[in-house]
């Protein structure tokens, strides 16, 4: 966030910035005829990258559903009463380019044309206005500012104030965007009040009656907080009777609640230097190549000039209000005496177009009229013109000529609204200006200001030149428009006086994040406006509650609360007794930070509360981890698993090998049965895995996580058939005791992927299809393992894992399977930890009981006490409800830690555009606060798994695989242009999650470039694509083991932005988080998700992203002025730890901070 904009919030007593819903008829690039809906589908983007959250609401134009019908996802629907209709409203989601986009659905009202034109027109947008308000209360989202466009949506804050009067809808701040006043919304008072039940009392000159018509622009005049218009110019304008179009005196009555902000371009659309649409690039430093535009031109355009003939250029409609009146009067004179050349292109009245082709006749070869419009021919008009001629009666705005000055062609244009603000007139005393203007709406000062022109250009090309440079380097970006838009919002909202609670600021809860047991939190909240007498904290979970009297302080209240003695999740709110003699409660605003003031109890703030003294091994936290699916990484030179697949045929199993690696996986049906079965094998083995060692060491791993290895029927293992033998396909044991041999050599360790919730119905154990000797479950009640399965009708009635009948359910609580697989002596879990593995991954984890858990974790331990506990988990590990109950495993006597999958699906959200880097930092900054500290630096920050799409897959979509089916993945086709953008993004993933606390994990082939979507074609053999993504991983992986800040250090997160994120890690005062010894550094990552450049503020030293105040304070006093590149020679100045970072499409920037004596925090 900009300092100014959190100075500014500061003043309204706030601390985030508002969210913004614009409502408007049209939104490019969905649905357009006109500049607001470029203004509407751009504004949304460049506040987004100035922190906001900021959303759109429009029609669902058919236009729309035509081209992204497959692209929305229904949010909800109802329906309202408008006249004597009763109709139906549906509500779709949109997101596109990281904006979410809410588009009401009828097709009676928005089923064919865009605006209807009458009173059909008033009632579609009458439908429109109603729908919006109905809307707001069951969105995903709850504005702050409904930002209103054109009288389309005028009337929403006369209703809001009126018919919401007290409701949700009337709490929020109305802006009201008059882009053209001439387009009122004129009808008759009967007509609207039939269809909105407007209260006659309303239809009055003092509300909305205008010359006997209920003016819906007017009722947005009078009702809204704010009125802007789009340039100061004209909103100067439409207070005179001049311009006002009957609107004068509510505006000038209003006066000090008007204001104009000048529109701004698509810079990134119009850039002369990166234009692919025009002959040959150029820019103001090197303006060669629009003479090649020019050229080209001319030849497109049948122009026979000379090569300093300069060309005049229209790009416009057609009309009286472009003031086409004064150019029928003075361009036969201006051609027969100027050497110039004349081009046209655009459509309009009929007149002017019959005289533009009669023109074009009389001097043919200098004169060019194209009646009609091509976006991409507009583009090399501008580039191959050298004047741009808008001599408008008025002009609200103009892009044109902003258009036109970006490309390097001077407008000549009158002085009026917005081209009057954007236009510099040239001063030849001076050199100075943009362009050429006349004051008043006459043809003799248009002719003359052409002249002018056209005598600089002939006789002091020089010094058209300049002036050519000086109108190209204007700042005409909606980044601009968005500031000013950005200080107008902030300008409505009401100052905050409620009571301030942060749970990220030790300010008001100390210390933050989770806290161990017997310890004592402080927890207070501020009140400056000494609202509350006297309050209490209230403190409960599942099975705890205790209320806490809190003491008064010049700042508001506290007080100290000690934790309870057993593990668990609590929430905390505060109970207020108010000076008005109301009691309310301060609880968590949405966000789970912040807070809001209610009448009644809602949900209070986290507070997790683990077992003290509990850690987790520091060779995992510190590591670097690669997952391995065995079967998939490297075969050796042996016959190893041709002798495995051997043995599984000689039992009865059906085998399938792939002779070439190369080969596609399976997926269609492969079975007697007709059904798909993962029965097909490629011969990877232990061994060859082993062989590859110095491959992984080189990579930087220092963790291998093997998918399940023990003998089953199936490739990927999951339905264990042994759990003490390895795989025959894969080797045996002792293939497994060297591979740990050889791998310790190599600083790597090895996790096993532990499945204890369910075996093989093909296993020793069940033995449903006798392939095993002995008897099992299936084949005997008296057998000695029937007991670990439940049997509802004895035997082919029994309890499978989701219901899949070849994985029959464990029972956890049997103690002959306890004692197998746990506390026994042999236990599977001790026996494979001696064998030389040093940890477990429990799949399914949460399937299995907390007191299991527990009892595997001191199984573990007993066994290696150095040993890891590593959980498959999907969601929040300390909220997890499975079963019906709250599950514990995350606190401290159970798991190390589980694999991070909320954090894979946030990244992969982000980075493809379905959310924003506020929601992420969100996420992130949550599992900062509410894991406990030995879990959140061991947590498995993986971007791809065996279970999810690879990384580049996921990030070259634009949905989630999940969704789709088997036949419809093998059928999508992911194009080259997907697969490039896919690779740009896995660099900013890979980035994210090696600058995270965790254990970095990397899916076999990922650093490879691999592609893949859901399984199986996420399990392929590893195929060596992308060596440049090969060399990030490794620099990345170099980073981690180099800088101990990465794997010890402290994380504040933030977003600067909507598309920009930035994780900073820290050590300071010469402690690390965990309180060792350490030297001081501070690296910063910064990632732009936007395939355009990104100009941010990030300020480093801020509270509340998620450093304690101790290190917080300690890093302040480094003095840090300076942000390093770690990879070239960029230095970012830093001001009071405040750095300006322009950003590259698509990039993770990475730098070490430095201070002011030369002393770096990095190599």
């Amino acid at each position: 966030m900009k300092p100014e904009l959190r100075a500014a919030l500061a003043e309204k007593g706030r601390c985030d910035l508002p969210g913004v819903l614009l409502a408007a008829a049209e939104c490019a690039p969905l649905a357009k005829t006109g500049g607001l809906a470029d203004v509407v589908g751009t504004l949304p983007k460049s506040l987004a990258a100035l922190g906001f959250d900021a959303r759109i609401i429009t029609p669902y134009h058919r236009v729309i559903k035509e081209k992204y019908a497959s692209q929305v996802t229904h949010l909800t629907d109802f329906y309202i009463d408008l006249g004597w209709r009763h109709q139906y409203v549906g509500i779709e989601r949109l997101l596109l380019d990281g904006i979410v986009i809410y588009l009401v659905d009828n097709e009676f009202y928005f089923g064919d044309r865009i605006y209807r034109g009458g009173e059909a027109e008033g009632e579609q947008y009458a439908f429109f206005a109603r729908a919006i308000l109905e809307a707001l209360p069951r969105l995903d989202f709850t504005p702050e500012i409904l930002h209103c466009n054109d009288w389309h949506t005028a009337v929403l804050p006369m209703l809001m104030k009126t018919q919401y009067a007290g409701r949700m809808q009337s709490r929020m701040q109305t802006l009201l965007t008059i882009h053209n006043i001439a387009y009122q919304g004129k009808f008759s008072f009967e007509f609207i009040q039939d269809l909105l039940g407007i209260d006659a009392r309303y239809y009055t000159p003092e509300f909305m009656e205008l010359n006997g018509c209920a003016n819906l622009l007017k009722a947005g005049c009078v009702f809204a907080d704010h009125i802007n218009t789009v340039s100061p110019s004209y909103a100067g304008e439409i207070r005179t009777a001049a311009y006002g179009e009957g609107l004068e005196g509510i505006l000038n009555a209003r006066q000090h609640q008007l204001s104009g902000i000048l529109n701004g371009i698509d810079t990134a659309v119009f850039d002369p230097a990166q234009d692919g649409g025009i002959a040959a690039p150029y820019s103001a430093d090197d303006l060669s190549g629009k003479a090649a535009c020019r050229a080209a031109l001319c030849r497109e355009l049948g122009l026979e000039i000379g090569a300093h003939t300069p060309i005049v250029a229209m790009v416009t409609r057609m009309t009286p209000q472009k003031g086409f009146d004064l150019v029928q009067c003075v361009l036969d004179e201006l051609m027969n005496e100027q050497d110039m050349a004349f081009v046209l292109l655009g459509t309009g009245n009929a007149e002017y177009e019959d005289f533009m082709r009669s023109a074009e006749w009389r001097h043919k070869g200098r004169l060019c009229a194209y009646i009609g419009y091509d976006e991409a021919l507009s583009h090399r008009v501008y580039a191959g013109s050298d004047f741009l001629l808008m001599p408008s009666s008025f002009e609200p705005c103009g892009l044109s000529q902003m258009i036109a000055m970006r490309y390097g062609t001077l407008p000549i244009v009158r002085e009026t609204g917005g081209l009057r603000d954007s236009v510099q007139p040239y001063n030849r005393f001076t050199g100075k200006g943009t362009g050429f203007s006349f004051a008043n709406f006459n043809a003799y000062e248009l002719a003359d200001t052409i002249r002018r022109a056209l005598a600089l250009y002939h006789d002091d090309h020089d010094a058209y030149c300049r002036v050519q440079r000086q109108a190209m380097t204007q700042d005409f970006s909606f980044t601009r428009s968005a500031e000013d838009y950005a200080h107008l919002y902030l300008l409505l909202l009401p100052e905050d006086t409620a009571p301030k609670h942060d749970a990220a600021d030790e300010a008001f809860r100390s210390p933050i994040g989770a806290v161990e047991t017997g310890a004592s939190v402080r927890l207070a909240f501020a009140d400056t406006e000494a609202l509350v007498f006297d309050a209490a904290v209230e403190i409960y979970g599942d099975a705890y509650s205790d209320t806490v009297t809190m003491t008064q302080t010049p700042a508001g209240f506290e007080a100290a609360v000690t934790m309870p003695a057993a593990p668990q999740a609590l929430y905390y709110r505060f109970r207020l007794a108010c000076n008005d003699g109301g009691i309310r409660w301060l609880c968590a605003a949405p966000d789970g930070r912040h807070a809001r003031l209610c009448d009644a109890p809602g949900d209070g703030w986290r507070l997790t509360v683990y077992r003290a003294g509990f850690t987790t091994p520091a060779w995992f936290r510190t590591g670097v981890m690669y997952q391995i699916f065995p079967d998939r990484f490297a075969r050796d030179g042996s016959a190893t698993a041709q002798r495995g697949m051997e043995h599984h045929r000689r039992m009865g199993q059906t085998v399938h090998y792939h002779a070439d690696w190369d080969e596609p996986v399976e997926w269609q049906a492969n079975t007697p049965e007709g059904e798909y079965a993962p029965i097909d094998f490629y011969g990877g083995t232990l061994r060859g895995i082993a062989d590859r060692l110095h491959y992984l060491q080189k990579l930087g791993v220092t963790v291998l996580y093997l998918n399940p290895i023990f003998e089953s029927a199936s490739n990927h293992r999951y339905d264990t058939g042994d759990y003490r033998k390895v795989d025959p396909i894969l080797g045996t044991n002792t293939d497994f005791k060297k591979l740990c041999a050889a791998a310790a050599d190599c600083g790597i360790r090895i996790v096993l992927d532990g499945v204890f919730a369910h075996t093989g119905a093909d296993s020793r154990y069940f033995n449903r299809f006798r392939h095993y000797p002995g008897c099992g479950a299936y084949n005997s009640r008296s057998s000695i393992y029937a007991r670990w399965y439940s049997f509802a009708h004895y035997p082919d009635d029994y309890k499978c894992w989701w219901d899949f009948k070849d994985l029959p359910a464990i029972n956890a609580a049997n103690p002959d399977w306890r004692k197998y697989m746990i506390t026994g002596e042999r236990s599977i879990v001790r026996t494979w930890l001696r064998d030389g593995a040093s940890g477990w991954r429990l799949d399914v984890a949460d399937e299995l009981p907390d007191d299991v858990l527990r009892d595997m974790r001191a199984a573990a331990k007993a066994a290696d006490p150095d040993s890891v506990l590593l959980g498959e988990v999907w969601e929040d590990a300390v909220t997890k409800v499975s079963y019906g109950e709250r599950r514990q495993y995350a606190l401290g006597d159970a798991l190390d830690s589980v694999m991070n999958y909320p954090l894979r699906d946030a990244l992969v959200a982000f980075l493809t555009g379905r959310s924003t880097a506020r929601t992420l930092a969100d996420l992130l900054l949550s599992q900062r606060l509410n894991y406990p500290q030995p879990l959140y630096y061991a947590l498995m920050n993986l971007t791809a798994s065996h279970d999810v799409a690879r990384t580049r897959s996921a990030l070259a979509l634009d949905f989630d695989p999940r969704s789709r089916t088997r036949a419809e993945l093998a059928a999508l086709e992911i194009t080259d242009a997907m697969a490039a953008r896919g690779a740009q993004l896995q660099v900013l993933a890979a980035a994210v999650q090696f600058w995270l606390p965790g254990i970095p994990s990397i899916y076999y082939g990922d650093e490879a470039g691999m592609q893949g979507l859901c399984d199986p074609f996420n399990r392929a053999p590893l195929q060596m694509c992308d060596t440049q993504m090969l060399q990030w991983y490794a620099q990345l992986t170099t980073l981690r083991h180099t800088h101990p800040a990465l794997t010890r250090g402290e994380v504040a997160v933030f977003a600067p932005a909507g598309d920009v994120l930035c994780i900073l890690r820290v050590i300071a005062g010469g402690r690390d988080a965990f309180g060792e010894e350490a030297e001081d550094e501070a690296l910063l990552l910064i990632v732009n998700r936007a395939a355009h450049p990104v100009h941010c503020h990030a300020e480093l030293t801020c509270p509340g992203a998620g450093l304690c105040e101790e290190t917080r304070l300690a890093f302040v006093r480094s003095e840090y002025d300076c942000a390093a590149s770690c990879f070239d020679d960029t230095h970012i100045v830093l001001h009071d730890g405040v750095g300006a970072f322009d950003l590259p499409p698509h990039a993770a920037k990475i730098y070490r901070l430095e201070n002011r004596h030369g002393t770096e925090t990095g190599s």
